[in-house]
Protein backbone atom coordinates (compact mmCIF):
# COMPACT_ATOMS: atom_id res chain seq x y z
CA UNK A 1 0.00 0.00 0.00
CA UNK A 2 1.21 3.41 -1.00
CA UNK A 3 2.58 6.08 1.55
CA UNK A 4 2.28 9.56 2.46
CA UNK A 5 5.11 11.74 2.35
CA UNK A 6 3.74 12.57 6.08
CA UNK A 7 3.92 8.97 6.90
CA UNK A 8 7.25 8.76 5.13
CA UNK A 9 8.73 11.55 7.11
CA UNK A 10 7.49 10.10 10.03
CA UNK A 11 9.10 6.77 9.41
CA UNK A 12 12.29 8.63 8.34
CA UNK A 13 12.21 10.93 11.69
CA UNK A 14 14.07 9.21 13.60
CA UNK A 15 17.15 8.71 10.77
CA UNK A 16 20.60 10.57 10.42
CA UNK A 17 20.88 10.87 6.48
CA UNK A 18 18.39 13.24 4.88
CA UNK A 19 15.64 11.55 2.47
CA UNK A 20 14.81 12.05 -0.63
CA UNK A 21 11.78 10.61 -2.58
CA UNK A 22 11.81 10.10 -6.36
CA UNK A 23 10.57 12.81 -8.49
CA UNK A 24 8.10 12.07 -11.12
CA UNK A 25 8.68 11.80 -14.85
CA UNK A 26 6.97 13.61 -16.84
CA UNK A 27 6.95 11.65 -20.66
CA UNK A 28 4.27 12.35 -22.47
CA UNK A 29 3.04 15.43 -24.50
CA UNK A 30 -0.65 16.20 -22.87
CA UNK A 31 1.20 16.08 -19.52
CA UNK A 32 3.93 18.71 -20.89
CA UNK A 33 0.70 20.65 -22.46
CA UNK A 34 -0.77 20.66 -18.58
CA UNK A 35 2.71 21.87 -16.61
CA UNK A 36 3.01 24.39 -18.94
CA UNK A 37 -0.54 25.22 -18.54
CA UNK A 38 -0.65 25.08 -14.94
CA UNK A 39 2.40 26.93 -14.82
CA UNK A 40 0.91 29.70 -17.28
CA UNK A 41 -1.75 29.99 -14.66
CA UNK A 42 0.57 30.44 -11.92
CA UNK A 43 2.19 33.74 -13.58
CA UNK A 44 -1.27 34.79 -14.18
CA UNK A 45 -2.25 34.38 -10.72
CA UNK A 46 1.23 36.04 -9.49
CA UNK A 47 0.62 39.02 -11.76
CA UNK A 48 -2.48 39.38 -9.94
CA UNK A 49 -1.19 39.51 -6.55
CA UNK A 50 1.36 41.62 -7.27
CA UNK A 51 -1.57 44.44 -8.65
CA UNK A 52 -3.41 43.81 -5.52
CA UNK A 53 -0.24 44.48 -3.61
CA UNK A 54 0.38 47.73 -5.60
CA UNK A 55 -3.66 48.43 -4.45
CA UNK A 56 -3.11 47.85 -0.97
CA UNK A 57 0.65 49.60 -0.47
CA UNK A 58 -1.17 52.66 -2.33
CA UNK A 59 -4.12 52.75 0.01
CA UNK A 60 -2.09 52.03 3.21
CA UNK A 61 -2.34 55.04 5.91
CA UNK A 62 -0.48 55.83 8.85
CA UNK A 63 -1.31 57.75 12.15
CA UNK A 64 0.10 57.88 15.35
CA UNK A 65 -1.90 57.34 18.16
CA UNK A 66 -0.99 58.39 21.63
CA UNK A 67 2.50 58.15 20.98
CA UNK A 68 2.25 54.67 18.46
CA UNK A 69 2.41 54.53 14.93
CA UNK A 70 -0.87 52.83 13.77
CA UNK A 71 -1.24 51.72 10.57
CA UNK A 72 -4.49 50.90 8.09
CA UNK A 73 -4.93 49.60 4.79
CA UNK A 74 -8.06 47.72 3.12
CA UNK A 75 -8.20 43.74 3.18
CA UNK A 76 -8.78 43.04 -0.24
CA UNK A 77 -10.06 39.54 0.70
CA UNK A 78 -13.29 41.16 3.05
CA UNK A 79 -13.27 44.45 1.11
CA UNK A 80 -12.78 45.35 5.25
CA UNK A 81 -10.15 47.78 6.54
CA UNK A 82 -7.84 46.82 8.95
CA UNK A 83 -6.05 49.20 11.50
CA UNK A 84 -3.07 48.25 13.77
CA UNK A 85 -0.98 49.42 16.29
CA UNK A 86 1.85 46.47 16.61
CA UNK A 87 3.27 48.01 19.85
CA UNK A 88 0.56 47.18 21.91
CA UNK A 89 -0.92 44.42 20.22
CA UNK A 90 -4.34 46.37 19.49
CA UNK A 91 -5.81 45.18 15.76
CA UNK A 92 -9.64 46.09 14.77
CA UNK A 93 -11.20 45.30 11.32
CA UNK A 94 -14.48 47.70 9.91
CA UNK A 95 -16.12 48.96 7.03
CA UNK A 96 -14.68 52.04 5.91
CA UNK A 97 -10.81 53.73 6.88
CA UNK A 98 -12.47 56.18 9.20
CA UNK A 99 -14.28 53.54 11.02
CA UNK A 100 -10.97 51.68 11.64
CA UNK A 101 -9.25 54.45 12.42
CA UNK A 102 -11.75 55.87 14.85
CA UNK A 103 -11.83 51.72 16.36
CA UNK A 104 -7.91 52.18 16.94
CA UNK A 105 -8.21 55.21 18.58
CA UNK A 106 -10.49 53.95 20.95
CA UNK A 107 -8.70 50.44 21.53
CA UNK A 108 -5.23 51.87 21.94
CA UNK A 109 -5.85 53.44 25.75
CA UNK A 110 -8.07 50.75 26.52
CA UNK A 111 -5.24 47.90 26.05
CA UNK A 112 -2.44 50.45 27.75
CA UNK A 113 -4.70 50.78 30.65
CA UNK A 114 -5.28 47.36 30.68
CA UNK A 115 -1.26 46.37 30.59
CA UNK A 116 -1.43 49.27 33.58
CA UNK A 117 -4.18 47.71 35.78
CA UNK A 118 -2.46 44.26 35.14
CA UNK A 119 1.30 45.32 36.20
CA UNK A 120 2.54 45.03 32.96
CA UNK A 121 5.56 47.51 31.39
CA UNK A 122 3.96 50.02 29.04
CA UNK A 123 5.92 49.36 25.45
CA UNK A 124 8.00 52.57 24.47
CA UNK A 125 6.31 55.15 22.30
CA UNK A 126 6.87 54.98 18.42
CA UNK A 127 7.21 59.07 18.38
Amino acid sequence: MPRSRAQLAETDAGRAEPVTYPRPVVDSADAVAELTRRVEALGAGLEDLEERFHETLASLTIAVVDGYFVKAWPDLETGQWVAECAAVGACVQEATRDGALKAIRAMVPEVLAALKDWGEALPPKDV
